[in-house]
């Protein structure tokens, strides 16, 4: 039996008038006249409904298509495809648009700049190019995946709930300068990975956003997570290729689910502290810790420890260009994947 959702969806975008199946027999009803088709061809649409719905599928939506609405509109699109609502001639007063994917083909839809609710229904795979306006999304029980293309497509007030499965992408505005996201008023939901793409790439991130996000994983070069925060918790999440950096000259106490999450935190200017959720590091385990990160403290569930003063004869190599000449017998220099330069 199709489920309500799935017969709407045909009765919607095809020409049937019946459906049998083992739940019953359906009709299409009358036509609604708040309820607009678009066609193959450039459509105009002006209502000043406020229940107007436009039908249309990757076919139907175009790039001549002028849609104007009152404000309450909702675009429905059906089926698989690309939607280039962002190269419409014009779309305005929309506040929905609906991705119903029940095929096992992937929707791809792309935003401009008006601010919307994007709301995914069916189990098809859904891709999503953020624009300039604030978006609220809700993805489907598919696969979801979100794309940043730089940061002029992210905005601060952008909710992400990854409904199902959620892969959140941010990628870097290109050349050799820092891309910065800031996520830290942003709502994020459901992600089950969020994915860092390029080279010099920092996300500045906070507790509530880590709360959100199953993994983080970083694609480039020199990605970091910066906090400012007196505490970040990720005991909901892993790390893997970012450095967690603290801004916050006090310190931060970072509270971590495993030991690979551990050795991804870098620290900062201030005193910074590791807790271990539930687990005890090895001596070996925090011995490296205190040697190649800015922490001053870990705690596990052996104890507490605190790093030792500062030994003339051992060398901590930084991210620059480092030269180290020294007649110590006794010198050991330590160093990390981010403080080797080739």
């Amino acid at each position: 039996a199709f489920t309500a959702d799935q017969r709407n969806a045909i009765f919607a975008t095809a020409s049937i008038e019946k459906i049998i199946d083992t739940s019953g027999t359906y009709t299409a009803g009358p036509p609604n006249p708040n309820v607009i088709q678009l066609t193959t061809g450039n459509d105009v649409v002006n209502s000043s409904s406020p229940n107007l719905v436009v039908n249309g599928t990757a076919a139907t939506l175009n790039n001549g298509d002028q849609l104007t609405a009152n404000g309450l509109g909702t675009l429905a699109l059906y089926g698989s495809g690309t939607f280039r609502v962002d190269q419409l001639t014009a779309f305005s007063g929309f506040s929905n648009i609906t991705l119903n994917n029940y095929t096992n083909g992937t929707a791809t839809l792309y935003l401009g700049s008006q601010p919307v609710t994007v709301t995914g229904l069916g189990s098809g795979s859904e891709y999503l190019y953020l624009g300039s306006g604030q978006t609220t999304y809700n993805g489907s029980s598919g696969y979801n995946d979100i794309s940043v293309s730089g940061t002029s497509d992210w905005n601060s007030a952008d909710v992400i709930n990854g409904g199902n499965y959620g892969r959140l992408s941010f990628y870097t505005n290109g050349g050799p300068n820092v891309t910065v996201y800031d996520l830290t008023a942003n709502t994020l939901q459901n992600i089950n990975n969020l994915y860092g793409g390029g080279d010099n790439l920092t996300l500045k991130i906070n507790s509530a956003d880590a709360a959100g996000v199953s993994n983080f994983y970083a694609g480039g070069a020199n990605d970091q997570l910066v906090t400012s925060d007196a505490t970040l918790d990720l005991s909901y999440t892993e790390v893997s290729n970012f450095a967690v950096l603290s801004t916050n000259t006090t310190g931060t106490t970072f509270t971590v689910k495993n030991v690979a999450t551990a050795f991804a935190i870098a620290g900062g200017p201030g005193q910074d502290t590791i807790v271990a959720n539930g687990f005890a590091f090895t001596a070996d385990q925090r011995n490296a810790i205190f040697a190649t990160a800015s922490i001053e403290k870990i705690i596990d569930t052996s104890g507490t420890y605190t790093a030792g003063p500062p030994n003339p004869n051992v060398i901590q190599l930084t991210t620059g260009n480092d030269v180290v000449n020294s007649s110590s017998p006794v010198g050991d220099l330590r160093c990390d994947t981010r403080s080797i330069i080739y």
